[in-house]
């Protein structure tokens, strides 16, 4: 009978504990929204502190892990590779794959024959160094041209960067960072990403700010972080301003693979097929995806046929964008006169995007008499339609005082509304006000993950794609290191993806040595989890409690748990209600384990049968301790000596399913048998 319940009991024990859960694939399809009729008036910047003040403070912090002892030994080290500060790279703002793909041009000059000839031998000497890079490039991310070979990269990134090529310092400061092909040193890293960060480099640039943003490696230094990240913001803005956004896709790879559903492709194709047809809202949505080349090639002309179709219909909205193209000259001739007959018109319907242009034609005086307070009127009246482009412009017009008062407080607002369904343009200009204190109070935390969100918009970021179709592709070294890549600039998707490829032993260049391994994945884990990544957060914990890639540390994982239990994560809940119930890292108390366990169940659907198993294990704790206290060893004691566990060594299974299948036969029967 005793017997029975307790292996009745183990059973409820085996079933409750319930591996980590990823919430899904998460696609941020992150678009710089801002369009061409988006308004660029500058806002007034807070001068930039001098690089070479910000590169010895850097040093500083390189000094400051001790691999480099002495200012002397620094100025050494960092003299053969500075880089003078007018230099810089025309390819830094590509993605690595395009850099593969792009051939470094030298200026032209039209002076005299001495010029020319000094010209020739200038480009000779950069581009061997950029085939250089592009070769080191090639052999880290192990393309199939070159394979994957750290220490010829490495060779070939110090060749590089003794000669002050800022990609090739970055790349070599890479290598630094990860312990490829070298040993790891974290402080010529920064050192590295320094120079190349003066030499114009958003790759170092981002890779600082991050480090400081966060506090990875160095002290966390906000000041710092908005600096770097700000020069990079920058030009993406700059960038958006000219050419419109990148359209972005960030794929999470999932923590447990799920079957897949109606695919984004499937769903593009159902507006296609459907607008083919005469649907109307089809027409609209297959012309802006021609528009902007989400899911398929970009392409003017068929975004002009499918506009022009739903336009015939009625379509307001499409008039505008007729509209648009026609004032823009994309896939048609630019003529004003036949813009504004289509933004006229979809104005009049009241159309949010045809009020948005209208204002635009009445500010710039484009094709109508210039009247900057009707052009005022007119983005406020499409901003409370909730259109960005208008709300942005109507910030624009607040911050300078244009057809209305300066207001910075109506500016911030508006510049907030457009930032929250992702302009680019407007988080810049609000990131800007918020390191000014303007039109609110000045908020270093808060300008920094601003200007951080729009330097992970530039062009670079598309091998966040490139990375994710290696992965499907079975490609797991290229994917690995081109998250890796882009994950020591601090994007978060691509530092949980790092993880997880590494986890999966899917690489076998890193599974030699499987603590390595773990400790790897470990440091991107804790990197994600520094950015507020819940699910990474967890999984530190889950790391420290079982000692992968780190000495196990029961009270650690309880205060990794902790953390992510109070910003409501269901299987941190449950983690710290085991961990009460057995005193495990935290005080034997079954009270707080059913507490924790009621708190997981009320907070996720995914949690409410295995708490609800969890609870009823609790109640046979309390059932059991008071029944037979003086008769029987504890319920978890005689639980130790089953499993054949020590004292203080974790008996929580890792792997749930394992553990089920292991005495799934014995627990049935006994349990069954016995009660």
């Amino acid at each position: 009978m005793r017997r029975g319940i307790l292996m009745l009991f183990v059973l409820v024990l085996a079933i409750a504990y319930i591996s980590g859960r990823c919430f899904g694939n998460e696609v941020d399809n992150s678009a710089a929204i801002g369009t061409e009729e988006s308004i660029e008036t500058p806002l007034k910047e807070k001068p930039i502190a001098e690089q070479s003040i910000e590169a010895e403070e850097d040093i500083e912090h390189a000094l400051e892990e001790g691999d480099l002892t002495s200012t002397g030994e620094v100025e050494d080290w960092v003299s053969d590779v500075v880089v003078d500060e007018d230099v810089v790279d025309e390819d830094e703002t590509k993605g690595f794959d395009e850099q593969h793909q792009q051939q470094h041009q030298g200026q032209n000059h039209k002076d005299s024959a001495a010029d020319e000839q000094l010209k020739d031998v200038v480009v000779d000497v950069v581009d061997e160094d950029y085939d250089t890079y592009i070769e080191a490039l090639s052999l880290t991310i192990g393309n199939s041209s070159t394979g994957f070979n750290p220490t010829k990269a490495f060779d070939l990134a110090n060749k590089g960067a003794d000669k002050g090529h800022p990609p090739s310092q970055f790349l070599l400061g890479f290598l630094y960072a990860y312990g490829l092909g070298t040993e790891p040193n974290l402080a010529k890293a920064i050192i590295l990403y320094t120079v190349s960060s003066m030499g114009g480099n958003v790759h170092a640039q981002m890779a600082l700010a991050f480090r400081y943003h966060v506090g990875v490696g160095v002290a966390k230094n906000c000041e710092s972080a908005i600096n770097h990240y700000r020069r990079v913001a920058k030009q993406v803005n700059e960038h958006a301003v000219v050419f419109g956004g990148e359209v972005l896709e960030r794929k999470r790879i999932d923590l447990i693979p799920k079957e897949e559903g109606v695919s984004e492709q499937d769903i593009i194709q159902y507006y296609i097929y459907n607008a083919d047809f005469g649907d109307v809202a089809s027409q609209l949505m297959a012309g802006k995806l021609y528009y902007m080349g989400k899911g398929v090639d970009q392409n003017y002309g068929q975004a002009l046929k499918f506009f022009d179709r739903a336009a015939t219909l009625g379509s307001a909205d499409a008039k505008a964008m007729l509209g648009e193209m026609y004032m823009q000259g994309m896939g048609v001739e630019g003529d004003n006169k036949t813009a504004l007959t289509y933004i006229k018109e979809a104005a009049n319907s009241k159309s949010a995007a045809g009020m948005s242009l209208y204002g635009t034609m009445l500010l710039e005086g484009i094709e109508v008499e210039k009247n900057e307070k009707e052009a005022f009127q007119m983005f406020l009246h499409s901003s409370q339609m909730g259109y960005s482009d208008a709300q942005y412009n109507l910030a624009v017009l607040y911050y300078n005082g244009i057809g209305t008062e300066e207001d910075y407080t109506s500016a911030h607002k508006y510049f907030k509304l457009a930032a929250q369904q992702g302009h680019v343009q407007a988080i810049y200009h609000l990131g800007l006000m918020q390191s000014l204190g303007q039109g609110a109070p000045y908020n270093c935390n808060s300008a920094s993950a601003l200007f951080k969100n729009v330097a992970e918009r530039g062009s670079w970021m598309t091998d966040m794609m490139t990375a994710y179709d290696e992965y499907k592709d079975e490609r797991y070294l290229q994917s690995l290191m081109h998250y890796t890549l882009l994950a020591e600039l601090g994007v978060e998707c691509a530092q949980h993806n790092s993880a997880i490829i590494l986890e999966k032993a899917l690489v076998p260049n890193f599974n030699a040595n499987q603590n390595d391994t773990f400790r790897r994945a470990l440091q991107f884990w804790k990197q994600s989890a520094e950015q507020g990544q819940l699910d990474a957060r967890v999984k530190v914990g889950d790391y420290l409690y079982y000692g992968k890639g780190v000495t196990a540390d029961f009270t650690a994982a309880a205060n990794e748990y902790r953390v992510a239990a109070d910003a409501q994560h269901a299987q941190a809940m449950f983690n710290l209600g085991a961990m009460h119930q057995f005193g495990l890292g935290l005080d034997k108390d079954l009270h707080l384990a059913k507490r924790y366990y009621d708190m997981a169940y009320a907070t996720s659907e995914d949690a409410k049968l295995p708490s609800s198993i969890a609870l009823v294990g609790v109640k046979l704790s309390f059932f059991l301790e008071s029944l037979f206290d003086e008769h029987l060893p504890k319920a978890e004691d005689y639980f130790r000596q089953l499993m054949q566990v020590e004292e203080g060594e974790s008996f929580i299974p890792s792997s749930w399913t394992e553990a089920y299948q292991q005495y799934e036969d014995e627990l049935l029967v006994v349990g069954v048998v016995g009660v």
